[in-house]
């Protein structure tokens, strides 16, 4: 049999300052600062509780970040939420973001688009008095275009109309396609002029054959094309929610925030917000919006539920601290016997607790003594001893 003095006794001790076990939900752990001391000098201690696997009993489990995605011809939409579930006491955070997926693009039968006057005219090369019956043409976004010829010895003016379509084949080229009255006339065009419009009094060239004749047209332009049918339109994005606020955002407002994005893929626009649940509902919605003319509405949302808490409402699990030759001590808890724990539902959630031993004057070894109980698992004991001198100068 070993046997060991006091001296080799106190340094066992010291060795011993925390202690563990656990169960297949639970770990369970003891520590102190000492557990050799004298009557007059206390020992803290700390009692951790941490959560070894997810707890299947509870219909709550550890919440994942959410993303959903929508798109349209030029645009995709993105909603990030940090969580897609939780309490009515805990914002959920997240972002929303617009990216182009596309460049707009300029359509293409832009040059056509305008006022023009008849400036020269041949009929089989021919050149005709086209100052006689001044010809204006009117060529509009929509497709649609009217003719006016005015006779300047009556005075009298002449309208019609029709709608047009046009191809290009180069900068400077291209084919009109003239629908009026049930004809439809092919015109071969030209421009001098290689940008996306034609400037005021540029110049439109058309060929084409009319009753057996080669008929030829130099149009000019008598007024500048608006400039913004030929700039982006703007898009509008909105945020909004249901069962809870939305607070903390990185814009002015949530409605009609007006995306203006550079012309390459890839170019983004994001803003950040917090969702607020309502307490009185059991799921909140998060909705971002995207709507432009010409471009399909982009709804994406994303449901959040919503419960009373997220801790695991199933367990039962009960930690008591108690001590034998002293008192336990200036606890972090209003009772330091049958302590409710209250983990969250995810690994390593952790629960704790401390105080002090406080030795008796009585005693010459105590203990500190910790013990976690839960009717589904086995029950957790842990146990501390301490040496307890009279006073410091006590061999």
């Amino acid at each position: 049999m070993l046997l060991l003095g006091c001296e080799d006794l106190e340094t066992a001790l010291e060795k011993n300052l925390s202690a563990s076990s656990s169960n297949e939900m639970y770990e369970l752990e003891l520590s102190i600062t000492n557990n050799v001391t004298d009557t007059l000098t206390p020992i803290q201690f700390t009692a951790t509780v941490k959560r070894l696997i997810v707890d299947e009993d509870t219909v709550l489990t550890e919440p994942s970040p959410v993303k959903v995605s929508e798109e349209n011809e030029r645009y995709r939409v993105d909603l990030n939420l940090e969580v897609g579930k939780t309490d009515f006491y805990t914002p959920v955070d997240f972002t929303a973001s617009v990216t182009r997926t596309n460049e707009w693009q300029i359509r293409e039968d832009s040059k056509v688009i305008g006022i023009w006057t008849l400036y020269e005219m041949t009929v089989d090369s021919i050149f005709q008095n086209v100052s006689q019956f001044p010809t204006d043409y009117e060529f509009y976004a929509d497709k649609s275009y009217s003719k006016i010829e005015t006779n300047t010895v009556s005075g009298e003016s002449t309208y019609k109309g029709g709608s047009w379509s046009y191809t290009s084949s180069t900068d400077v080229s291209g084919d009109l396609v003239l629908k009026m009255m049930g004809q439809t006339t092919n015109v071969s065009v030209t421009y001098d002029h290689a940008g996306f419009i034609v400037p005021l009094d540029g110049f439109m060239m058309w060929g084409y054959n009319s009753d057996g004749k080669v008929i030829t047209e130099v149009l000019q332009k008598i007024e500048a094309t608006d400039s913004t049918l030929f700039v982006e339109p703007e898009s509008y994005f909105s945020l909004s929610s249901v069962g809870g606020g939305i607070e903390g955002y990185t814009e002015p407002e949530l409605l009609d925030i007006p995306i203006l994005l550079p012309n390459e893929v890839g170019a983004n626009y994001e803003v950040a917000a917090t969702f607020v649940p309502s307490a009185d509902l059991n799921e909140g919605t998060v909705l971002a919006t995207l709507i432009g003319d010409s471009l399909k509405a982009v709804n994406v949302k994303s449901s959040i539920i919503l419960s009373e808490s997220l801790i695991d409402t199933t367990s039962n699990a009960l930690l008591s601290i108690s001590s034998v030759g002293g008192t336990v001590e200036g606890y972090t808890v209003v009772e330091m016997l049958d302590i409710p724990i209250d983990l969250a539902n995810t690994v390593g959630a952790m629960y704790e607790v401390s105080g002090s031993f406080v030795p008796g004057f009585d005693y010459e070894e105590g203990n500190l003594l910790a013990t976690l109980a839960d009717a589904r698992y086995a029950t957790l004991n842990l146990n501390i001893p301490i040496r307890i001198r009279m006073k410091k100068t006590d061999d």
